[in-house]
């Protein structure tokens, strides 16, 4: 849910790597990973 909004679901990269599938499965542990890996998948301005 809240996860989520850190993610430029918008982005390419998001779309290719099929996120809207796997977010729900990822741990925070994951979700951070990926996010640190690879930049285009914040979403930003980050606030």
């Amino acid at each position: 849910g809240e996860r989520k909004r850190l993610f430029n679901t918008s982005g390419g990269d998001y779309k290719s790597m099929n996120m809207k599938d796997r977010l729900p499965d990822l741990t925070d542990e994951e979700a951070i990973a990926l996010l640190s890996e690879n930049g285009n998948l914040i979403k930003r301005p980050f606030v």
